[in-house]
């Protein structure tokens, strides 16, 4: 090769690399119009995850519904959060609150909300129904939530110690559901009280 083809290869070379690396770049908007915006996010739609043990997502202001495969369900209402937060929903320990008490029984799963959300509008939590043991039908159905105790101290290894709070819950399509105002962080489980 020749001196002159040598350094008209390299200017060649030179000036595509200058102009982009020789990659044909088209406009959607037309020619001469610059480059595309970024749109932001893709899906402002309420979100929808579902998980086995655990789900967790990204939910703001349009919502969303977080489920597992157990059927626990936890619907966060479009406004009621006014910033996205990751929120988690998972299989949660069993407690052991109610299994010594002869007038309330646990039905279904235990399962663990968190963040500790204040919410505009109430977040619906839900199971599908369970067996009422015969001796509770037409008890009251509520939904325990776990929540610090008042004038907590510290226990063991930093334990925080809980008590259970209720609200009332109701049957609707097939499943066990409660609104729950606020959400305090900790677990949730519904319960059915012995009739009166």
């Amino acid at each position: 090769m020749t001196w002159k083809t040598t350094l008209g290869l390299i200017a060649v070379a030179l000036a595509t690399a200058a102009c982009g690396g020789g990659t044909a770049q088209t406009s959607s908007t037309g020619a001469g119009a610059g480059p595309i915006a970024d749109p932001g996010p893709v899906n402002s739609g309420p979100v929808i995850q579902s998980g086995d043990r655990m789900v967790a997502a990204e939910i703001g202001s349009a919502g969303g519904t977080l489920s597992l495969t157990n059927g626990s369900r936890v619907e966060i209402p479009r406004g009621a959060l006014s910033e996205t937060i990751e929120v988690h929903l998972s299989v949660g320990t069993q407690t052991q609150a109610f299994n010594n008490r002869d007038y309330e029984k646990p039905l279904g799963p235990t399962i663990h909300l968190q963040p500790t959300m204040q919410t505009s509008a109430p977040v619906v939590i839900s199971i599908p129904v369970a067996n009422i043991p015969r001796e509770f039908t037409g008890g009251e159905l509520t939904l325990a939530v776990e929540v610090p105790a008042a004038g907590q101290r510290a226990g063991v290894m930093g334990a925080t110690q809980t008590t259970w709070s209720h609200v009332e819950a109701r049957t609707e399509n097939g499943r066990f559901v409660a609104d729950l105002p606020d959400v305090p962080g900790m677990r949730l489980q519904f319960l059915v009280a012995e009739p009166e």
